[in-house]
Formats: structure tokens, sequence, C-alpha cells
């Protein structure tokens, strides 16, 4: 996806719906976040392990 120019950045958005029985259950964006699902500002957090997806960036954004 990467190398065909599908995406809009290399980083990926993961959503975790907090009510076990609410749709959907959760959702995976690639190249970007859906900004639907929080609020306030993203802050990048560099990842403490060396090792990572080559096809990501490895860092986790954190809505504060």
């Amino acid at each position: 996806m990467i190398d065909n120019g599908d995406l809009d950045a290399n980083t990926f958005g993961i959503f975790l719906n907090p009510a076990p029985t609410a749709e959907p259950a959760g959702e995976i964006t690639f190249g970007g976040v859906n900004t639907t699902h929080f609020a306030g500002e993203l802050f990048e957090v560099p990842v403490v392990k060396k090792t990572c997806a080559p096809f990501f960036q490895c860092a986790a954004l954190v809505c504060a």
C-alpha cells in the first residue's frame, strides 16, 4: 500500500470501543487516524523496542 501511494502517511490508528456490546467493536485505520473516535490532541511517543514493522514508523500516538 505504501509503495503504491495508497496511504497518506506511514502510520495507522487503532480504536478499541470501551463499550463491550457497542458497534463497531474496534477499527484499524491505515494511513492515518480516525479523529471521530477521540477529542483533544495526539502526541507522538517513541516506541522503546528497537524493531518495528518496516512499513510503519515506530511511534505511538496517544490522546491527551
